[in-house]
């Protein structure tokens, strides 16, 4: 296929017929090999600057037809393809859809022709959506949807920011809706009927960016804000306009609900309404579309002295308007792998981006009241599953809690202490004030300390640097910049002066930064930290006090970095996993109490580094260069989880042991012999090895199995 009649075909085809290889469970290695000159001659020439780019196009999502435009200017296309910016599509359109079948299908090709990601909804009140790709890809699919449908999308609001490659959707959902956006509960038939009792309905007047703007700014003493979002996202992120004292001239009604569908509850008690009653509503959400059903609702039951106003285009299109944030404080929630984004976020095409970053930080960590805006690591109310904001730092730290935290909406402490749960009352932060970049670390601090002193002063692990000033994502950075010096400083301590407990606090944070892929390639991309990191474990195993809790949260922070594929032979030979795991099976250093630390503490993730280390090659030469050593230690590991009923390392061992198994190389460690060639010392080495580590097998299968 590639060559028919011995004449190489163009680059877009020679393009795609490698992508359908891939496609169809072809190795990316052999790709790799025909771009670096094994094949016909004939087709090097245009195979060899294909090979790579290719790969990397197919790791970031697109398709066959992205893929084919790319190539057809050869290697230059390909590299054009790549460097080109990422955005995501934001926009809804309430209109009369005949047929919502045939629209949908229209959408689904024309996201797929388009090379787009992400999720549609179509209904027979119009369409909402989010789609992201290559920022080109996202232009045409717009130009597209002016035409199709007769014109029916002709006038849709179609927000386009920019993002990263990371950030993108990884999948394509469309589907069809009863609701371009659902505001009423209940069964279907309810929630139908009350939609359609607002259908025709008058809605609030539209402000532009610009307009909004200028109302806020005129003083009236009849507006009123009304923010239809959840509380999570009214969390990080408000309209206000404040006095030279920094109190509110302007009153915000949040109604505080944990879904959209609870709003109409909110509007049916009659002293919510009287806030808005012959007032100026200015009504606002992310991008418009739940204000579209909110006004109706909110004028269907006011009468006609209350003037309602909703922002056009919502949020987004204001902070595109007013990058420096204007009247809207701290950051906007998104429905993306984003999080969360501030106006310099959104206008990246401008030269404010190069600029350093002013936005006010609203949202405050939920266990150590640190400032902090961004979503992450999955951390959910334990009884209503609301988001918790929680700082990588206390991710680390407090990884055990994961499954106490309360929201503030469900809060009851009494409750709480009577169900003897050990859970932290979080703090309420109903309205603070944004803590603005100009606020020094250490002002943020004293705050701190003044609101509920919470927050341990000094150490080596004293949180996020820097952080009571900036925004999250710059305290992300400093923070992981820093990682090296504070480890090196924990590791470099005198005879004597280790101090454990800041050096258990450093690596916990370490492990809440980890969280995040991006944070992930930064550490394992920087050798020096990560010789830093195995400096620390070996401080931490030859304490004779209190070092094994330290060695075994450095052993964990190893086997994250191990997760992904792609970075596993920078951190083998940066870190050196496979020793530090061998010499935590057999307890090497330490005083005996810190010995058995390590082992119980640490023994689930050394075997989980086993396994994750037997697909790379440079480290199964390490590893059958030690095979007797590692029979011995899956057998002690083994043996001692079963007696302790530790079933997270039983199941680790399992898989290890299947894992060494299925390579030939790694058989010694399992009492088959290694690999041919080895010698008869191996030989024999493997066949001496064979009962134990069956023993090893039997152990762990018999436990998991008990």
């Amino acid at each position: 296929r590639l060559q028919p009649a011995g004449r190489p075909r163009p680059a877009s085809a020679l393009a795609v017929a490698m992508w359908e290889l891939l496609a169809a469970g072809g190795s990316a290695l052999a790709l790799a090999i025909i771009g670096r000159g094994v094949g016909a001659p004939r087709l090097l020439s245009c195979l060899a600057p294909l090979a790579q780019p290719l790969l990397r196009l197919r790791a970031r999502g697109c398709r066959r037809e992205e893929v084919a435009v790319a190539a057809s200017g050869g290697a230059g296309g390909m590299d054009r393809a790549e460097q080109r910016g990422f955005g995501i599509l934001l926009f809804y359109e309430y209109a009369a859809v005949p047929d919502v079948e045939a629209l949908q299908r229209e959408l689904e090709s024309q996201c797929v022709r388009c090379c787009l990601a992400g999720r549609l909804r179509t209904s027979g009140e119009g369409i909402n959506g989010c789609l992201s790709g290559p920022w080109e890809s996202c232009e045409r699919f717009v130009e597209a949807m002016r035409e199709i449908c007769g014109g029916l999308f002709q006038h849709t609001d179609f927000k386009l920011a920019p993002c990263t490659e990371e950030q993108q959707f990884r999948g394509l959902k469309v589907w069809q809706s009863d609701e371009v956006c659902g505001l009423f509960a209940g069964d279907q038939e309810h929630r139908l009927a009350a939609a359609q009792s607002l259908m025709g309905a008058e809605r609030g007047h539209h402000l532009t960016p610009d307009e909004w703007h200028g109302m806020l700014r005129s003083g009236d003493s009849q507006l009123v804000l009304f923010d239809v979002r959840n509380r999570y996202e009214t969390r990080i992120g408000r309209f206000a306009r404040r006095d030279q004292e920094g109190r509110d001239e302007v009153e915000l009604v949040d109604p505080e609900t944990r879904f959209f569908h609870e709003t109409p509850n909110f509007l049916s008690q009659g002293a919510n309404l009287e806030r808005f009653r012959g007032k100026k509503v200015m009504m606002y959400c992310t991008g418009g579309v739940r204000c579209e059903r909110a006004s109706a609702l909110l004028k269907h039951k006011l009468d006609e002295g209350t003037e309602v106003y909703q922002l056009s285009g919502g949020i987004q299109r204001y902070l595109e308007a007013f990058p420096d944030g204007g009247f809207f404080e701290g950051s906007m929630h998104v429905f993306d792998r984003r999080g969360c984004v501030t106006g310099q976020d959104i206008v990246a095409a401008t030269d404010v981006t190069n600029a350093e970053s002013s936005a006010a930080v609203l949202g405050r960590c939920s266990l150590c009241e640190r400032p902090w805006d961004r979503y992450q690591g999955k951390w959910n109310c334990r009884l209503c599953g609301l988001l918790v904001l929680v700082c990588p730092p206390c991710q680390g730290r407090h990884s055990a809690r994961r499954g106490e935290l309360v929201c503030e909406l469900c809060r009851e402490p009494e409750a709480a202490r009577s169900e003897g749960a050990d859970v932290r009352p979080l703090p309420v932060l109903a309205r603070p004030p944004p803590v603005a970049a100009a606020v020094s670390a250490t002002a943020s601090d004293a705050a701190a300390a003044a609101a509920g002193g919470r927050r341990k002063a000094g150490g080596g692990g004293g949180g996020m640097p820097g952080v009571g000033g900036v925004s999250s994502s710059e305290a992300v950075a400093e923070g992981v910049a820093t990682l090296a010096d504070r480890l090196e400083g924990l590791a470099s301590a005198e005879e004597g002066a280790f101090d454990a407990s800041a050096a258990a606090a450093a690596v916990s944070e370490l492990r809440g930064w980890l969280g995040a892929r991006r944070l992930r390639e930064d550490v394992a991309s920087d050798a020096r930290r990560l010789r830093a990191l195995r400096t620390l474990f070996e401080r931490a195993a030859s304490e004779r006090r209190l070092g094994g809790g330290v060695a075994a949260s450095c052993l964990e922070v190893a086997e994250w970095l191990l997760r992904d594929a792609p970075l596993r032979s920078r951190v083998h030979r940066g870190v050196g996993p496979g020793e530090m795991a061998l010499r935590c099976l057999r307890a090497e250093g330490g005083g005996e109490e810190d010995r058995g630390t390590l082992h119980r503490e640490g023994r689930a993730a050394a075997l989980r580094i086993l396994w994750r280390l037997s697909d790379l090659g440079e480290a199964r030469r390490a590893l059958a260069a030690e095979a007797p050593a590692w029979r011995a230690a899956l057998l002690a590991a083994c043996r001692g989880a079963a007696l302790e009923g530790d079933m997270d390392a039983l199941r680790e061992g399992c898989a290890a042991l299947r894992s060494a198994a299925s390579q030939p190389s790694l058989r010694a460690l399992v009492g088959g012999g290694g690999a041919e060639g080895e010698g008869e010392g191996g030989g024999a080495e493997g066949g001496d090895g064979a009962g134990e580590v069956g023993e090893a097998v039997e152990v762990a299968l018999a436990a998991v199995e008990a």
